[in-house]
């Protein structure tokens, strides 16, 4: 008995130094040519792909010196009896979040979608959804994977949109919607013992940076709400046991809130640890002048009074959570259309 062993072959033609083609031996493209003609090699009818507008793909036959040129691609199927088709490539990964997908079908999403717009280059956008005036017979040859109808002379595939997201563990990080954008809180227990040889500022920089955040900048009176909630829901007495400011009796947390110079000596001395300038202020008291029992900087804290405290005096027997933050990221997901 013999076995009929099919080899599938994806390699690569470079043309100068910017474009590559993917020469797909075992696959078939379906597809539309608009230049047919004849060249020396397949080398050479990549050039003439490369220097032709709207040329996203070319098919070559080596017998006869044929050259077609693609401008538009619908598939790529399996087909061990083809070894002729070639397809350009992109360094531009287009990601779309719950869709998994075979390697040249992430080629061929990847060119559709080159410009990483919500609709494939060449694709007119409407509302939810993305169109393109087609024959019905062509729309019905677009991969599954895109989800291609046909309405009233048009092909249409869904819209993709922006969502935001905590890149990191998602689940603990708290999602947050501002004026400047989206971001993610996190509020974690401080580092045990002494931070040496680190500053206090640079330890609770590193603790955040261990979960994949940093030193929480605070930019608004929502930002600042949201994190005095998260902080009051690590309280472990009362709010109402709160004293006086440098009384004691209460835990405080740290914000990314740093002196400039080291030294405290008015509100224009103050900086985010982010290196984001300071436009909304909550302090409280402060920021204090420097006096001798207190000659530098040393953290900045938020207080169950909810106001931030630069010279708390013993900061240190107060202070026992890290405000973090990030910045979310967006990923592409699907509309429905």
């Amino acid at each position: 008995m013999k076995y009929l062993a099919t080899l599938y072959l994806i390699c690569l033609i470079k043309v100068c130094v910017t474009v590559n083609f993917a020469h797909l031996c075992g696959y078939s493209l379906t597809a539309d040519t608009f230049v047919e003609c004849s060249t020396a090699d397949a080398a050479d009818c990549a050039d003439l792909c490369d220097v032709t507008d709207t040329c996203i793909g070319f098919e070559y036959f080596e017998e006869t010196g044929d050259c077609n040129l693609i401008n538009a691609i619908r598939n790529v199927e399996s087909n061990y009896t083809f070894c002729s088709f070639y397809m350009k490539t992109t360094t531009k990964q287009m990601t779309i979040q719950g869709r998994s997908l075979s390697t040249t079908d992430q080629m061929l999403q990847n060119l559709l979608y080159e410009s990483q717009g919500t609709c494939p280059d060449g694709w007119r956008t409407a509302s939810t959804k993305c169109t393109l005036k087609l024959s019905e017979e062509k729309c019905a040859e677009f991969a599954s994977f895109l989800n291609a109808s046909y309405s009233n002379g048009l092909c249409v595939i869904p819209l993709i949109t922006l969502k935001p997201i905590c890149p990191t563990d998602v689940t603990t990080w708290a999602l947050k919607a501002y004026s400047d954008g989206y971001y993610c809180l996190k509020v974690i227990p401080r580092f045990a013992g002494s931070p040496a040889p680190l500053s206090y500022v640079d330890a609770c920089q590193q603790a955040c940076a261990n979960i994949g955040g940093y030193f929480a900048s605070i930019h608004s009176a929502a930002e600042n709400s949201d994190m005095i909630c998260m902080f009051f829901q690590h309280l472990t007495v009362s709010i109402t046991d709160f004293t006086a400011i440098n009384g004691g009796g209460s835990q405080g947390m740290a914000i990314g809130l740093i002196s400039v110079t080291g030294q405290i000596v008015g509100n224009w001395s103050m900086s985010w640890y982010d290196n984001t300038t300071v436009t909304y202020k909550n302090w409280g008291g402060g920021p204090e002048t420097t006096v001798a029992d207190r000659p530098v900087f040393q953290l900045t804290i938020i207080m169950p009074d909810t106001f931030w405290h630069t010279n708390y005096l013993n900061f240190n027997a107060f202070f026992d959570t890290i405000a973090c933050k990030q910045k979310a990221r967006n990923v592409r997901v699907l509309g429905s259309v």
